[in-house]
Formats: C-alpha cells, sequence, structure tokens
C-alpha cells in the first residue's frame, strides 16, 4: 500500500525536475536565458511550470470536450505552441542567473 505512494511521489519529482531542466536547457539555447541549475532550483522551476501549463490548459481541455473533431484539435494544438512558449519563456525569466560584468568597478564602501 505505501509503495505505490512513494512510487508516485518519487515520479512526481522526477518529472517537475526533467520539466524544469528541460525548460532550462531550451531557454538557455533559443533565448540566452541562463538560469539557476541547482536541483532544488530546477524543482521549483518544474513545478512553477507545471502549475501554469495546467491553468492555462483548462480552456484547451474544454474545446476538445465541446468539439470533439480534428480540426478544432489541430486548430488547439497549434495556438498552445504559441502559449506554451510564452509561459515556458516567463518562467525562465523568473529563474535567471545575474552575472555582474567582469569589468565592472564598484564604486567603495563609504563608512561613517
Amino acid at each position: 500500500m505505501i509503495g505505490w505512494f512513494i512510487g508516485l511521489i518519487i515520479g512526481i519529482i522526477a518529472l517537475l525536475l526533467f520539466m524544469g531542466g528541460l525548460n532550462a536547457f531550451l531557454s538557455g539555447a533559443i533565448w540566452s536565458i541562463n538560469t539557476r541549475t541547482g536541483l532544488l532550483s530546477l524543482l521549483g522551476h518544474g513545478l512553477v511550470l507545471g502549475l501554469l501549463q495546467v491553468v492555462a490548459h483548462i480552456p484547451a481541455i474544454i474545446v476538445n470536450l465541446t468539439i470533439p473533431n480534428l480540426a478544432s484539435t489541430i486548430a488547439v494544438f497549434v495556438t498552445y505552441c504559441f502559449i506554451d512558449g510564452f509561459i515556458a519563456q516567463k518562467v525562465a525569466g523568473w529563474w535567471k542567473e545575474e552575472f555582474a560584468p567582469e569589468n565592472e568597478t564598484y564604486p567603495p564602501l563609504q563608512t561613517d
């Protein structure tokens, strides 16, 4: 009884890590957004991405349930390619790594 629950938790964690890692890799390759790649960072990245994707796909589910034909399925698929890309880009931007330029000098700290 407990084994399936542990397996489910491990599977969900693996899915979230994979989603976060894949989005981090693709956002770096497509939009040059360097994201943090720690395990907890990827887990959070995947969790936020997954939740936003589920919420964004509610209208698509409703359309596919009310108009179940090939044309509507293709139209929803093509439309959601752009919506999913926009969501993925925004989520990757939230996990963006900030780097200080190497040649930039900072003013000295003032002490009172």
